[in-house]
C-alpha cells in the first residue's frame, strides 16, 4: 500500500468453487501487485461509481486455464482495451495472471466518507484493481471516529504504517456495553486495554469492571516480561510489568525462568525483532511473545546481542 503505483490490473473473472477472484496484469503493472493482508479497491477505471473495498487474503498459485488456451497477445490486447493505455512489447511478451482470495468488506463511492459494510452486488468484469488512496484510508478507518482517541497504528503483518495517521476510537461506544478484546497472543490485547482504561478513567460518571481471571493485574508475585516490556532503547521496562503466582513461575513455567546474561528477542507484534539482555539478580520469567537464547558459559551477551542486531546476523 505504500508504493507510489496504485494500479496493478483488472478483475476478469471470479472463481466460482471459492471465493477468490481473477485479476490479470502486465509486466509494468504487475510490480504493485498486493501482498497478503493488504488493502485493496476494485473500481470504475473513471472512479464514477460505488467502489469495493477488499483485504487479499492469500494469493493462489495456480495456472489460469485461459493461459493454457488462448494466445497470451490477444489477452494483452484485450487488457490494453479494458485498462485504456498502450502496452509495451514487454508488456505484450509478458501478462500475468494473479488469482486472489478476496474478502470484501464494504463499498464506498468518492473518497470513502460513506463507506457501508453492506454489500448487496460484487463488482463485474473490468473493473480496475488498486491501492487505497491516503483520503480513502484516512476516511474509511476513522471518519465514525473523528472525536475519539488515538489507540495505535495499523499495523498489517510486520508492517507498521507509520506514514498514516493514529487509529482513533470513540471511547464512548464502551458505556453500558460488555465488551471483550480478542487477538493472537502477544498482538497487544493488554496495551490496547490500558489505552482505553487511560482514556475512560476520568469519566467518573459510570464505573468500569475489568475482569482479571488470572490476577496479572492484582496480585504481587514473581515479574513476568512480555513484547511490551523491551523498550525502544532496547531494554526491559520495569515500570509496568504482570505478575504470576510463585508457584507458577516455579512449576508450570520453571522453563521458562530468566537468568542473568540471557538473551531476550520479541518474536510477535509490534516490537517484533527487538533483542535485550536480562542482566539483573531478580527472580522474572516471559511470556510467549519473548524468546529466550541461554548461552553457554564463557559467550559474552553483549557479542551475541550486537552480532544479532548487525547487517550480517539479520
Amino acid at each position: 500500500m505504500t508504493t507510489e503505483k496504485r494500479d496493478f490490473g483488472v478483475l476478469y473473472g471470479q472463481k466460482t468453487t471459492e471465493n477468490a477472484l481473477l485479476i490479470y496484469s502486465s509486466y509494468e503493472d504487475s510490480k504493485a501487485s498486493p501482498q497478503t493482508g493488504d488493502f485493496i479497491v476494485l473500481t470504475p477505471r473513471d472512479e464514477d461509481g460505488r467502489k469495493f473495498l477488499a483485504r487479499v487474503e492469500a494469493e493462489i498459485y495456480d495456472e489460469d486455464p485461459i493461459f493454457r488456451s488462448h494466445d497470451k497477445t490477444l489477452i494483452a490486447v484485450h487488457y490494453a482495451r479494458i485498462a485504456e493505455r498502450e502496452l509495451s512489447e514487454r508488456d505484450k511478451q509478458k501478462m500475468f495472471s494473479y488469482t486472489y482470495n478476496v474478502k470484501i468488506l464494504g463499498t464506498f463511492s468518492s473518497d470513502g466518507k460513506d463507506f457501508i459494510t453492506a454489500v448487496r452486488k460484487l463488482p463485474t468484469v473490468s473493473y480496475h484493481a488498486r491501492h487505497l488512496k491516503p483520503r480513502e484510508f484516512e476516511n474509511i478507518l476513522n471518519k465514525a471516529n473523528e472525536n475519539g482517541v488515538a489507540i495505535g497504528k495499523l499495523c498489517i503483518g510486520n508492517d507498521i504504517q507509520l506514514d498514516k495517521n493514529d487509529i482513533l476510537f470513540d471511547i464512548r461506544k464502551l458505556r453500558d456495553t460488555r465488551t471483550m478484546i480478542f487477538a493472537q497472543s502477544g498482538f497487544g490485547k493488554t496495551n490496547l486495554m490500558k489505552v482505553l482504561i487511560y482514556n475512560m478513567i476520568a469519566d467518573t460518571n459510570y464505573g468500569k469492571l475489568i475482569f482479571d481471571l488470572n490476577g496479572e493485574y492484582f496480585l504481587r508475585g514473581i515479574k513476568t516480561y512480555g513484547l511490551g516490556d523491551i523498550n525502544e532503547d532496547k531494554n526491559i521496562n520495569f515500570d509496568d510489568v504482570l505478575y504470576i503466582k510463585k508457584n507458577i513461575h516455579n512449576k508450570l513455567l520453571r522453563g521458562s525462568k530468566l537468568k542473568k546474561g540471557n538473551v531476550l528477542i520479541a518474536i510477535v507484534g509490534a516490537t517484533i525483532g527487538q533483542i535485550s539482555i536480562y542482566d539483573y539478580d531478580k527472580e522474572a520469567n516471559i511470556n510467549q511473545a519473548i524468546a529466550l537464547v541461554r548461552l553457554k558459559e564463557g559467550i559474552n551477551p553483549e557479542y551475541v546481542k550486537a552480532f544479532m542486531i548487525s547487517t550480517l546476523g539479520q
